[in-house]
Order: C-alpha cells, then structure tokens, then sequence
C-alpha cells in the first residue's frame, strides 16, 4: 500500500468522464477514422486547445536560512497574461503559437523573441474570440497544416470555435471538426493531459531563472515572448505531444486508455463541491467571458449554453453539409445531449 495525493477534479468533471458518455465520443472518433483512412496518418490529425500564460507566475520553492520567517520574492503585482493557443498533430509536430494580448493595438516591440512563425490577436479581454478562431482556422492552421487531406481538428466546445463562416471554410477544405465531450478535456485533451503541464512548468523555470539574473525586473508584453518562446520550444516536442495523443487515446486508437470511474470510487462525487484549483485551471484555458462551455452547474449530458448556441448556429448549415461532412456541426454535441 502506498499513501499517495489523490488528483482532485470539480464534481461535474468528475460526472462526465462515464461509460456512456466515452463510449459514444470513441465510437464517433473510430467511424471517422475509419470513413476517411486515418488510422495510419497520425500527420492529419490534430488537437487545439487555449490556455493562460500568467506574467506574474507561480513562485517555486527558494533556498532560505533555517529560522528565516519571511521570504519575499520580487513580482510585479499585476494580473497581467497572455493567451497561448497551441496545436499539434498526432506525429508530434506543433504549429507555431497564436499569442493574444488585451489591449487595441500590437506594439511590435512585443514581438522580439518570439517563436518563429507566431501569430497575434488581440481582443478587449484578452481571450480568444470568434474573429479571433476564424483568423486563426483561415490564415494561420491552413498555413501551416498537412497538405494532405482530409485533416481531422479536434477541440473542446467553446462557441467561438463553431461559426457558420468557419465550418463552410472547413467543409471547402476538407477539414474534419470534432468536438470532444464536454468538460472531459482533463482526460480527453491530448494538450491538456502532455503538453501544458510541461510548458507551465518550464515557464516557471524560466522566469525564475530571469529573476535571478535581473533582480528587481517583472515580466511584461515587452519581455513575454523573449522568455515564453525559451518554454515553448522546450516543452512543445514531439514526445509529449505523442504522449498526449496516446494518453487520451485517440492516436493510436485505444478507448480503453482513458480508465472509467467506478461505482465505489465515484458514488459520493455529486456531493462534492468544486475544487478551486480545477476552477482556476477553466478561467485559465478561456477566459470569464460567458463563452466557455464548463459552466459547474451543468451536467455531463446536458447542453452548456455555449455549445447549444453552437448547435443553432450549426442548424444553420444543416441543408449544406453532406453527410461525409456533418461532423463539422458538432453531431457529437447533439448526440451526448440527446
């Protein structure tokens, strides 16, 4: 026997992730594959996913005198952060990053060091939007994406990504939207589950490293990228990003990768309240706009507001998409509510 920290997670996370539910979300993922042959291109497969990159981050364990009672570490007091929305595909290769800064206008002294390649947005919170993704799926993932088609996108069901302009884009260039179940993305986010902890926990190395070699510095848009890029490059390689797929098993196909559950280990979960942490981690990946589809009201099976305002805009569409398409709708969201 061993004593071990559990891994605490909100309640409704912890509801979602049952049989039921990954069952359907996995059969829906093998007749995909299957439609379209890609079992054996892990290069047109691909995952999308945002998350907060905080200017004043969390600061690691220092060396102290013994008897020592204060120790003070230098930061900047601000809540300032970037948006890093990252994707990459199944054989391990990460496209260059889109950073999003609150403010009107790109100073291009924000861009010195950047990871070559790397896209801008701005927004007045400094979240992704709906103009946002559509630049982003338009200029930036159709630039650098596979040529190959068709491509399979995976990702979480925040409203901004499902627009009508966006999934006609998608059906003209062959592009496979697929939506994961909501609030699993804990377990069913290859990004979530190998890449973000790892770039989190190199952008701590970082900072700290700054901080020792520049005291009485603070980390702003000016710098941001000059240290962001040293985490990005060190942390967005192809053996977490494999890693990442294979944990969540979607590549290679596996649903018994993601263990369910059981009765004994989940019979009190709805009397468990929400854990902080999990809550911030949400904030984090998008932002407290209204938008995001993780609202800790909802149940595993119900329709976030978010995702059924999707679903509306997608009905839309319906007449237009062919039924090798229909995917790009978000079927998968109608089907767990359903």
């Amino acid at each position: 026997m061993l004593l071990r920290r559990s891994d605490s997670k909100a309640h409704v996370r912890m509801n979602a992730i049952n049989k039921e539910t990954m069952e359907q979300y996995f059969s829906l993922l093998k007749d995909v594959l299957d439609e379209h042959e890609l079992y054996s291109a892990p290069a047109q497969v691909y995952i999308i996913d945002e998350s907060g990159i905080p200017f004043d981050y969390k600061v690691p364990n220092v060396v102290a005198k013994t008897g020592s009672k204060k120790i003070r570490y230098w930061q900047s007091g601000k809540k300032g952060q970037a948006t890093v929305v990252a994707c990459a595909s199944a054989v391990g290769q990460a496209i260059p990053p889109m950073i999003i800064f609150n403010a009107q206008n790109l100073n291009h002294a924000w861009t010195k060091g950047e990871v070559p390649g790397t896209r801008y947005g701005l927004s007045n919170t400094g979240w992704i939007n709906a103009d946002l993704f559509k630049g982003w799926m338009v200029e930036h993932f159709i630039q650098y994406a596979f040529p190959g088609r068709p491509l399979l996108l995976l990702l979480d069901g925040h409203s901004t990504h499902y627009q009508p302009d966006v999934i006609r884009f998608a059906r003209a260039h062959n592009i496979i939207m697929l939506c994961l179940p909501p609030h699993t993305t804990h377990e069913s986010q290859p990004l979530d589950c190998g890449v973000f902890k790892p770039l989190k926990s190199k952008w701590t190395a970082v900072c700290h490293t700054y901080f020792q070699k520049h005291p009485g510095k603070v980390i702003t848009r000016f710098n941001f990228n000059m240290l962001f890029s040293q985490a990005w490059l060190k942390s967005l390689i192809p053996s977490n990003i494999i890693a990442g797929f294979k944990t969540t098993g979607i590549f290679p196909y596996n649903p018994s990768a993601i263990s369910i559950p059981t009765d004994d280990t989940s019979s009190d979960k709805n009397d468990t309240q929400p854990d902080e942490q999990d809550d911030d981690e949400e904030e984090l990946s998008h932002g407290s706009n209204g938008e995001c589809a993780m609202s800790s009201s909802e149940t595993a099976l119900d329709l976030p507001s978010a995702e059924g305002a999707c679903e509306l805009q997608c009905a839309e569409l319906a007449h237009e998409l062919t039924p090798a398409n229909s995917l790009h709708s978000g079927e998968l969201t109608s089907q767990l509510a359903g």
